[in-house]
């Protein structure tokens, strides 16, 4: 168990299994139960994104997704490259990715919302 959650527990008894324990200081490592509150992560996460905490946002698509390699500039490049007939393997290799991001690119699994010019 995490300190701050057993922190809460001690002061405020159990918590419940779809809470989590949330920080008003916004200190993640802060124990002071006064500083603690339950909230969903639903709650906490837009509580963070209200408070500018969220540097990542790794449920946004494209260049938003703090986990995004490519640019919607590149994905353009890569789907009129594949139109063009160049293999995925290559792509792949000149632009630093794996075969499956090209193949999920081509199939439209993935940068859905990147149309072509």
């Amino acid at each position: 168990m995490r300190t701050h959650r057993l922190s809460y527990k001690l002061r405020y008894g159990e918590i419940p299994s779809d809470l989590e324990v949330c920080h008003s200081c916004d200190v993640r490592h802060c124990v002071n139960p006064d500083h603690l509150f339950l909230g969903t992560k639903s709650e906490n996460m837009t509580d963070a994104a209200m408070k500018g905490r969220l540097s990542c946002r790794p449920a946004a698509s494209g260049e938003k997704n703090c986990n995004a390699k490519l640019t919607t500039a590149i994905v353009r490049n890569i789907r009129k490259r594949l139109h063009d007939g160049e293999t995925g393997k290559s792509i792949a290799a000149s632009v630093g990715v794996s075969t499956t991001t090209i193949s999920s690119l081509k199939k439209r699994q993935t940068w859905k919302h990147v149309t072509a010019d």
